[in-house]
């Protein structure tokens, strides 16, 4: 995989949908939204320093469980809630980012046969029926 570019951080956070709840930080997507050029860049080196070391921040490594009632009664059963995981934002976008190159990567060289490939750009589960 190549570095993490500039273009593509800046890309990736600006199609971070808003309104989302935040990890264990707090941080929520728009605060990317509104970061300045050196704190881009920063994350960025931060980004690219997890990337190839194929290591990430011990804080991201934690995420919270909250069990959310389903519209049954709840009677005090696990089996009547669903769980919802929050994870940190800044691990999520490092995600998107890793994801959109492999993507990239798989299309381009027809990696995936069958009905493997419906998830990479410019294909389609219809494909695959």
């Amino acid at each position: 995989m190549s570095p993490i570019s500039l273009a593509e951080l800046c890309f990736t956070i600006r199609s971070l949908p808003c309104g989302k709840t935040a990890g264990l930080s707090g941080i929520p997507y728009e605060a990317f939204k509104h970061l300045s050029n050196d704190n881009l860049s920063w994350l960025l080196r931060l980004f690219n320093d997890c990337l190839f070391a194929g290591d990430i921040l011990i804080e991201w490594q934690n995420a919270s469980v909250y069990p959310i009632p389903k519209p049954t009664q709840f009677d005090g059963l696990l089996k009547n809630t669903r769980p919802i995981i929050l994870l940190e934002t800044a691990h999520k976008l490092l995600v998107s980012l890793i994801t959109s190159q492999l993507s990239g990567i798989l299309a381009k060289y027809n990696v995936l046969q069958d009905g493997n490939f419906a998830g990479l750009p410019g294909s389609s589960t219809q494909l695959s029926i």
